[in-house]
C-alpha cells in the first residue's frame, strides 16, 4: 500500500519597506526590495512605486520589515531615487504626530512637507528651463538624450521619456535633470470645478424709453403673470439687477415668463 505522499510548504523570507503615498489614505503601503536593495535602503528615502493599474508614485520609505512573511502579495518597487534619505527619522516622527493631531492621512502630510520637483509620478510632465545647449557636455548620455527631445517640443510626458529612453526606470534622469536645474515639472491639472454662473435680471432702460409705462403695461393685460412680474420690476431702481431664481420665487412666476418678457423687449 502506497505511503500518502507528502508536500512540504516552504515559506521565503523577503525584505519589504513600508512606504508613504502622496495620497489622502491613512495606511502605509508594502512593498518588497531586492536582497541587494535591502542592505542599503533607509527610513526617508524615496522610492518609486506602482500604484493603482498603470500608475506610478514617489513614496517615502518609512519602515523596513527584514527577514518577514506576509500572507498577501505585494509588488515589487519599481526604483530608488535616493542614495541618502532626504527626510528624518524625527522628520517620519513629526509627520505622525500631525496627522493624528489633525486628523489627516501621512500622505497629505507628506505632500505639503516635500516640494512638488520631489514627488515625481507617471502623470507628471517635464518642459525645458532654458531653450539654449549650454551646460548639456557636463550630462549624461540620457539626459542629453531628453534635452535634445525638448529642444524639439514644448513637454516631454514620464511615457514619452520612457519611448526616448527604451526603458521603465526613467525617475532617476528625470530627478537628475530637475536637480541640476535643466528641466522644470508642468503642472497638467484638470478643472475639478465648474464655473458657477447666475443669472439675474433688470429692466431694459430703451424699451422703457420708447413707451409709457402705462402703455407697457396695458400691452401685458391679457397676460396677468407677465403683468405682475413687469409691476413688481417697475417697483424697484430701473437699473438694479434681480437674481432670476430670487425674482421667480418672490412673484411666484417661471422661466418662461420671463422669457416672453425678455421676446417683447427686445
Amino acid at each position: 500500500m502506497h505511503q500518502p505522499r507528502q508536500i512540504q510548504i516552504k515559506l521565503t523570507l523577503m525584505p519589504f519597506i513600508d512606504v508613504i503615498i502622496p495620497l489622502p489614505l491613512k495606511q502605509l503601503f508594502t512593498y518588497h526590495v531586492r536582497d541587494t536593495e535591502a542592505s542599503f535602503l533607509s527610513p526617508g528615502m524615496r522610492v518609486v512605486v506602482p500604484f493603482g493599474r498603470n500608475k506610478l508614485v514617489t513614496g517615502v520609505i518609512y519602515g523596513i520589515l527584514l527577514n518577514e512573511t506576509l500572507n498577501y502579495e505585494t509588488k515589487e518597487i519599481d526604483q530608488l531615487l535616493d542614495h541618502e534619505p532626504i527626510v528624518t527619522p524625527d522628520q517620519l516622527k513629526f509627520w505622525h504626530w500631525m496627522s493624528e493631531y489633525y486628523l489627516c492621512s501621512i500622505g497629505d502630510v507628506m505632500k505639503a512637507a516635500l516640494p512638488g520637483s520631489l514627488l515625481l509620478e507617471s502623470q507628471t510632465y517635464i518642459m525645458a528651463i532654458d531653450s539654449n545647449d549650454e551646460g548639456w557636455d557636463a550630462l549624461s548620455d540620457q539626459e542629453f538624450l531628453l534635452m535634445e527631445a525638448l529642444s524639439t517640443q514644448p513637454h516631454l510626458s514620464i511615457q514619452d521619456i520612457r519611448n526616448i529612453l527604451s526603458k521603465n526606470a526613467v525617475m532617476g534622469v528625470v530627478q537628475g535633470l530637475i536637480e541640476k536645474g535643466f528641466v522644470s515639472i508642468q503642472e497638467h491639472l484638470k478643472d475639478k470645478y465648474k464655473l458657477l454662473k447666475r443669472k439675474f435680471v433688470r429692466l431694459n432702460s430703451d424699451a422703457l424709453k420708447s413707451q409709457t409705462v402705462t402703455q407697457l403695461l396695458n400691452n401685458l393685460r391679457k397676460a396677468p403673470k407677465q403683468h405682475g412680474l413687469m409691476m413688481f420690476m417697475l417697483g424697484r431702481p430701473h437699473d438694479e439687477p434681480i437674481q432670476q431664481s430670487k425674482l421667480i420665487r418672490v412673484t411666484n412666476s417661471n422661466s418662461s415668463v420671463i422669457n416672453a418678457l425678455v421676446k417683447k423687449s427686445s
